[in-house]
Parts: C-alpha cells; sequence; structure tokens
C-alpha cells in the first residue's frame, strides 16, 4: 500500500510489501512521485489522483 499526497503525487509512505514488490527502500519511495513508477501516461495518472481526490476515495488503482 502506498500513501500519497494528491496536491504534489509524492509518496508519503509505503508499506514493506510495496517495498519489496517495487524494490525500492522507504527512503527512496519518499523521494518519489506517483509517476515515476506507474506504467500509465502521466496526464492519466494526475487525472486518476484528482479524481480520487475529489471524491475522497481512499484506495487508487492506478493499474
Amino acid at each position: 500500500m502506498l500513501l500519497i499526497d494528491p496536491d504534489t503525487s509524492e509518496r508519503i509512505n509505503a508499506n514493506d510489501s510495496t517495498i519489496h514488490f517495487y524494490k525500492y527502500s522507504l527512503k527512496q519511495f519518499k523521494n518519489m512521485r506517483i509517476i515515476d513508477i506507474n506504467t500509465l501516461p502521466k496526464e492519466q495518472v494526475f487525472t486518476e489522483v484528482n479524481n480520487a481526490k475529489y471524491r475522497r476515495e481512499v484506495i487508487l488503482n492506478l493499474a
């Protein structure tokens, strides 16, 4: 699970499963944005993040 700041798209935190899956350290994750690892086009990622923010969704599916 990732905790993302919807205003900056920066990661705030990641759990152990996420760190293991992506093979980044927690420190590295905290210095990245969601677009740094997501395979969707950047514009679509920002659209999804904004949609989730305004719907106040907890879960954001970016697969």
